[in-house]
């Protein structure tokens, strides 16, 4: 027994929706005390409390709040039984199936533009929420990037703590000002097995490098078998970049010599980048994620084996809160049935 507490994963609950029927027993008890104060203070109202003690003694009194505890308990007990609780009882390595994806999104301050609503950096957010909303047992990384990159999480099959991570990024995770999407990849590819097929990279960015050696590096990445796919977030107009203190807007940012700085979307870049190491080019805008190009290619892929530590058997528990609940019926049937008390 002490083997499934070594494990977060020991227990569970088969059906937890039944457990919405606690809300129907607080509901109940809470029902049972404003009647039962409620009689109470009329009562006082109506006799004295010496008369109201001949009347109803507390002897009495007791046993009907004792009888609905035991009737609560048995209610609870029962709620418990039917979501069927179970124990984890054998933890093995399982072979598991799928592609390994390393999402790079950039979290440079140009990701701040608002050309695409609410902002470039939620836009990838969102987009990759919806990616890993679509995979199987695929494992995703997240490497975040501005002029450094660092793995923000390593490869995982649980999707729950992707997106957990996921949602606490923001542009002031790297404090190197700048983009290099080189570093970027770079990063990606070391967060990947050395055995890198059915491996790829997805780079979420405007673009806007200020090195020039992210065409090589995606060379690299295709000479190790691992497609780059690009996702532009950004317009070609452009757009400022908002600045923030305190939490509120307070200007734009603004270039050595006092001018607004603009940030573009450099789209030939990325198509380059994707291009130069197999993998496909695709934009975000107002209207759209720009992921059907995206999940079309992810289902294409090959697929590589790995292995999980997972418990592969749960023991049912559901029998021993039913019993006690039953029990707790029959002792509140024995105790309280004008039919026991007349025998």
């Amino acid at each position: 027994m002490n083997s499934w507490f070594s494990s977060a994963g020991f227990f569970r609950l088969e059906h937890p929706v039944f457990l919405l029927l606690m809300l129907v027993l607080l509901l109940v008890l809470f029902v049972f005390f404003v009647r039962f104060f409620a009689q109470k203070k009329s009562l006082r109202k109506a006799v004295s409390d010496e008369h109201a003690g001949k009347l109803f003694p507390q002897s009495i009194k007791n046993r009907k709040l004792f009888r609905f505890v035991l009737w609560i308990f048995a209610m609870l007990l029962l709620v418990v039984g039917i979501t069927n609780p179970q124990f984890g009882s054998k933890k093995e390595e399982v072979l598991q199936k799928g592609v390994d994806l390393v999402f790079a999104i950039d979290v440079s301050k140009s990701m701040l533009a608002e050309d695409i609503a609410p902002n470039r950096l939620a836009r990838a957010k969102h987009a990759i929420s919806k990616v890993i909303d679509g995979l199987g047992a695929d494992r995703v990384a997240i490497v975040v990037f501005a002029g450094d990159a660092f793995l923000q999480l390593p490869l995982t099959s649980d999707h729950g703590a992707a997106k957990m991570y996921l949602n606490e990024i923001d542009v002031d995770l790297i404090p190197a000002g700048g983009t290099s999407l080189s570093a970027a990849m770079r990063k990606s590819l070391s967060a990947l097995p050395d055995k890198k097929e059915g491996a790829a990279i997805v780079l979420i960015t405007d673009g806007e490098d200020q090195e020039d050696q992210a065409v090589d590096v995606a060379v690299e990445c295709a000479d190790q078998g691992v497609k780059v796919y690009t996702l532009g977030l950004g317009t070609v107009k452009g757009s400022t970049i908002p600045v923030f203190a305190n939490g509120k807007k307070v200007g734009f940012k603004k270039d050595k010599n006092g001018s607004t700085v603009v940030s573009k979307i450099n789209e030939s870049l990325l198509m380059d980048v994707a291009e130069n190491s197999g993998g496909t080019y695709s934009r975000a805008s107002n209207q759209e994620l720009g992921l059907r190009i995206l999940f079309d290619e992810i289902k294409g892929m090959d697929q590589t084996e790995y292995g999980q530590k997972k418990f592969t058997s749960y023991e049912h528990r559901f029998m021993y809160f039913i019993f006690a609940a039953l029990m707790l019926l029959v002792v509140e049937f024995l105790l309280f049935s004008n039919k026991w008390k007349k025998g």
